[in-house]
């Protein structure tokens, strides 16, 4: 049974790479959701004391982020791609810049 289903999948995959990827963008924006309900939860129940603001804050923009990326998931995945994009291009520049840096140190 199992195997049929990844086959399943597989096929899916193969004859259309967006199906999976919009899977992933939901359970993401599930994901989220479920972060920020508990740390509402959590920011009602706290410990005595502590501040419950920063978790509130928290639980509020997850709820909301998931909320977001439920309604429009192709468009999250297309800025988590632009993010990325954008990370990378920083890693990727930082680490040119430092390259010169870290030859003269060896020699």
């Amino acid at each position: 049974m199992v195997g049929t289903l990844v086959g399943i999948a597989g096929l899916v995959t193969l004859l259309d790479p967006a199906v999976p990827l919009v899977v992933y963008a939901v359970l993401a924006g599930a994901g989220f959701l479920v972060e920020g309900v508990a740390a509402l939860v959590g920011a009602l129940v706290g410990h005595p004391g502590s501040s419950r603001a920063p978790t509130v804050v928290s639980g509020v923009l997850s709820v909301l982020c998931g909320a977001a990326v439920l309604l429009a998931p192709t468009t999250a995945l297309e800025v988590f791609t632009v993010l990325a994009g954008i990370a990378l291009v920083g890693v990727g520049s930082a680490a040119l810049l430092l390259l010169p840096a870290r030859a003269a140190a060896r020699r």
